[in-house]
C-alpha cells in the first residue's frame, strides 16, 4: 500500500479521532496534516506487526497530544498568550504588545521567520515548504524562538 493510498483510505478516520482528541476543526486539520506527512515518511518503516490502522490511530493520538501540550503551555505564561485578558487595563495590554513584538524583532531572523508564520495559524508543513526546511527543523526552530519570547519576557524557562 502506498502513502496516498493511506491517507486517501483513513482520511476521515484521523479526522475524526483526531477532532475528538483536540476539539475544534482547525486544530483536527492540523493534526490530520501533521499524521499524512509522518504517514509519507515513515511508510516504509511500517513493519506490520501490528494494522495500519493501529499505526495510525498512534500517530494520531501522539500528533494530537503534542498539540494540546502546545496550546497548554502558551496558556500557562501570560504573556505568552495571545495577550488578550479583559481584566488587563489598554495600557498594560499595549504595553505587553510592544514588548512582544521587541522581542519577536529581535530573535535571529531564522527564528523569527518561523515564528511570524506559526501567529499566522501555518502548519510546521506550510511554514516548511514556504522556508525551504524540514518539518523537523521547523518544530526544532519554533521550539526555540518560543523558548527565547518566554525567557525574554516572563522568566518562565
Amino acid at each position: 500500500m502506498t502513502a496516498e493510498e493511506v491517507c486517501r483510505e483513513y482520511r476521515r478516520q484521523v479526522y475524526s479521532l483526531a477532532r475528538r482528541w483536540v476539539g475544534s476543526e482547525a486544530d483536527a486539520e492540523d493534526v490530520c496534516q501533521e499524521v499524512f506527512v509522518r504517514i509519507v515518511r515513515k511508510l516504509d518503516t511500517f513493519r506490520a506487526q501490528a494494522t495500519v490502522r493501529t499505526w495510525l490511530h498512534r500517530i494520531t493520538v501522539n500528533a494530537a497530544l503534542n498539540l494540546r501540550r502546545q496550546h497548554q503551555r502558551r496558556r500557562e505564561c501570560p504573556l505568552c498568550q495571545d495577550l488578550v485578558c479583559p481584566p488587563v487595563c489598554r495600557s498594560e495590554q499595549a504595553e505587553r504588545q510592544e514588548a512582544l513584538r521587541r522581542t519577536i524583532e529581535g530573535l535571529p531572523e531564522k527564528y523569527r521567520s518561523v515564528l511570524l508564520a506559526d501567529l499566522e495559524g501555518r502548519s510546521y508543513a506550510a511554514i516548511g515548504e514556504r522556508l525551504g526546511l524540514s518539518v523537523p527543523c521547523v518544530k526544532s526552530r519554533l521550539h526555540r524562538a518560543k523558548t527565547l519570547v518566554r525567557e525574554t519576557l516572563c522568566n518562565c524557562n
